[in-house]
C-alpha cells in the first residue's frame, strides 16, 4: 500500500468514525457504538471501501493497547478495591462450599441400561 493511500484511508476512517460517534451521541447511545457502526459501514460487510489490511490491523492493535494503558493510568485503585470486594462477596459465598460438599456428598453413579450397559453408548 502506498503512503498516500494509507493516509487517505486513515482520513476516511477518522472522519466517518467521528460522524457516526456524533450521531450515536445525539441518539443517546455511547459514541463507541457509532464508531463500531462506522467500521461495519466502511468495511467489507456493507460498502467495502476499506479493506482490513495488515497495516491497519497493526495500527488498530497499537491503538487498543494505548487506550487500555490510558484507562489503567486513570484507574484509582483505592476506589476500585471496595467495589471489587462488594462484587466478589456473593460469588465467594456461592462457590466456597462447593469443594467441601464435593468431598462430603457421595458421587452419583451413572444409570445402567439394559444388559448392564450405559444408555446412549455407541457400540462398534
Amino acid at each position: 500500500m502506498e503512503t498516500h493511500d494509507f493516509f487517505l484511508y486513515l482520513l476516511i476512517i477518522l472522519l466517518t468514525a467521528r460522524v457516526f460517534a456524533e450521531l450515536a451521541t445525539r441518539l443517546q447511545a455511547p459514541s463507541v457504538i457509532g464508531e463500531l457502526f462506522a467500521g461495519v459501514a466502511l468495511g467489507p460487510s456493507l460498502l467495502g471501501w476499506i479493506e482490513p489490511l495488515e497495516t491497519i490491523k497493526l495500527r488498530a492493535e497499537i491503538g487498543i493497547i494505548l487506550l487500555l494503558f490510558e484507562v489503567g493510568l486513570e484507574t484509582d485503585v483505592k476506589r476500585l478495591v471496595p467495589a471489587g470486594t462488594r462484587l466478589l462477596q456473593p460469588t465467594t459465598r456461592q462457590s466456597a462450599p462447593y469443594p467441601v460438599l464435593r468431598r462430603v456428598l457421595p458421587r452419583r453413579r451413572r444409570r445402567q441400561g439394559p444388559g448392564g450397559r450405559r444408555p446412549f453408548r455407541r457400540t462398534g
